[in-house]
């Protein structure tokens, strides 16, 4: 597989209509930045390639959609639109996208909308994955420069010459434009400490939580104060056996 043939291609761009698009709480947004090119994802050389660009989050959140910039496309374009997780593209699959529809001639703005709910969580990658399974080809626009906003990160696009079975890394450089709107996650009460002892969250749950919630109730300060005995979370300002109760509860559940 050759780069050139992945990146330079066509830079035919159609109205993307970029003001007014709801984006609330972007978690990642690059769509501001100039178009560098198109990738045609087809099944004939020499575009016989899926892509597939990383991102992460600092904090825990929900996926509500991702835009991207599509189009390029022929009529028979069987498309495939995915988001996995993990080191790279052949991670776990967490939500599939119902297929838009794209315009045969430039780019605009597609909005992708998880078919499942979708929590994104700290110190992991996650991958919007795009080809085409046996038939046709469309066009996904990347960026000229690596500007982007928001809290979350960029990581590497890879490439696949043989629709997901294996891929190749190719760096960081001009991403593929993308805004991911997220929404914030459900507070996690078992989430008291990252094994520093200071009740700093981080994002998961592990013994270190436990251990700093132990102490914290055996001492009795407000900090263990996490339920009032009605099982829903609601604190009352004192500690007693329905705070470890409640405690316990979620962090067997995981949050």
């Amino acid at each position: 597989m050759q780069q050139q043939s992945m990146r330079l291609t066509s830079l035919i761009v159609g109205t993307a209509l970029f003001s007014g698009v709801a984006a609330a709480d972007p978690l990642l947004d690059n769509l501001d930045q100039p178009i560098r090119g198109v990738t045609i994802l087809g099944t004939t050389d020499p575009d016989r390639i899926w892509a597939a660009q990383s991102f992460g989050t600092q904090t825990r959140v929900i996926l509500d959609s991702i835009e991207v910039l599509l189009g390029e496309a022929t009529p028979d374009a069987d498309a495939v639109m995915e988001l996995h997780s993990g080191a790279d593209p052949t991670g776990p699959l967490l939500a599939t996208f119902t297929i838009p529809a794209m315009i045969d001639s430039g780019v605009l703005l597609t909005t992708l909308v998880p078919d499942t709910a979708v929590q994104l969580d700290p110190n992991e990658y996650y991958w919007l994955v795009m080809g085409c399974a046996s038939t046709g080809s469309f066009g996904w626009a990347y960026a000229e420069g690596n500007i982007f906003t928001g809290p979350g990160y960029f990581g590497n696009y890879y490439y696949s010459g043989d629709s997901g079975a294996t891929w190749e890394n190719y760096g960081g450089d001009n991403p593929y434009l993308m805004r991911i709107n997220v929404s914030p996650a459900p507070v996690c009460i078992a989430d008291v400490d990252d094994g520093s002892g200071t009740g700093t969250p981080d994002g998961g749950v592990g013994i270190e939580d436990l251990l700093y919630y132990l102490t914290v109730y055996n001492a009795g300060t407000l900090a263990a104060d996490v339920d009032d005995g009605s099982g829903t979370g609601t604190p009352d300002n004192g500690v007693g056996i329905e705070d470890l109760l409640y405690y316990l509860q979620r962090y067997n559940a995981g949050c």
